[in-house]
């Protein structure tokens, strides 16, 4: 394999002279306008004929049908396929990706008009951990000089969790609650997961070389986060239930503005520095 073509395909203004990127582009681009029209057309002559998961039903599997398509246009890229376990990650995603599918397709089509909403949130999260499994060992297994191997499990660890917790969740006790508190629930357990894989996956050893003010900016990151993340479930659990949905779309934004902008002012300074020494390099 030609060194030149891999460095190509890591260089973005160089990626469109890498050789079959051309034809991959305009073809992912017909089969996304592709599943567009067959959409139109479901919902305007068919969908009306089915109830609502089996409606969900279709469109999951129209938009696997679309990833596959895509899978089949993209991989194996040039820098990847001859990486080892690339082929056995790749075949493990399929078998198990496929897996997941029919689980959830045959559930939301034939199963999922017999219990509630919440609970069949819970039965999808089975498929949806089984195919995460799937992901993290497969780019384990062509990756693996990317991390140790306890954090790489650690991490997998963690995300098993959260799935445990958010079927727990929703199979049990979410029936007793608000749209918005199901809501809250459900995001600050991803925040959480989040900020533990951040931690986790952190280049850790790499940050003392980052110079003069990167810790305390960092440090106010992670406060300006839990603060953020408290605010979220105070308004989404207590006080945003007597507010309409747009309402509280409205208070979220701003959440997010206000968080933005001061770290947007924390960390642009330090930015501009940074960037201006490394550009004299």
């Amino acid at each position: 394999m030609n060194i030149e073509v891999i460095k190509m395909a890591y260089r973005g203004r160089d990626v469109l002279d890498v050789p079959g990127m051309g034809w991959r582009v305009s073809l992912s681009i017909v089969e996304a306008i592709g599943w567009l029209i067959f959409l139109v057309i479901w919902f305007f002559f068919y969908a009306q004929t089915l109830g609502f998961y089996q409606n969900i039903a279709v469109v999951v599997v129209s938009v696997a049908v679309l990833g596959i398509t895509e899978g089949f246009t993209w991989t194996p890229m040039w820098w990847d396929s001859k990486t080892p376990g690339f082929e056995r990650a790749v075949a493990l995603e399929a078998a198990l990706g496929l897996l997941a599918l029919v689980f959830a397709f045959a559930w939301l089509y034939f199963f999922a008009d017999s219990t509630g909403l919440y609970m069949n949130i819970a039965i999808i999260i089975i498929p949806l951990a089984l195919w995460g499994v799937a992901q993290s060992i497969a780019h384990r297994w062509w990756r693996e000089h990317e991390e140790r191997t306890s954090i790489w499990a650690l991490g997998l660890v963690v995300g098993l969790i959260w799935a445990a917790f958010l079927f727990i969740w929703f199979y049990y006790f979410a029936t007793g609650y608000s749209l918005f508190e199901n809501f809250g629930i459900f995001a600050l357990s991803g925040i959480i997961l989040g900020g533990l894989q951040a931690l986790l996956h952190a280049p850790w050893r790499t940050m003392k070389s980052m110079g003069p003010g990167y810790g305390w900016r960092v440090a106010l990151s992670i406060v300006m986060g839990i603060g953020f993340v408290a605010f979220f479930i105070l308004w989404f659990g207590f006080l945003g239930v007597g507010y309409t949905a747009y309402q509280n779309i409205a208070v979220l934004l701003i959440s997010i503005l206000i968080v933005a902008a001061v770290l947007g002012v924390a960390w642009a300074p330090w930015g501009i520095k940074y960037a201006r020494k490394y550009k004299k390099k």
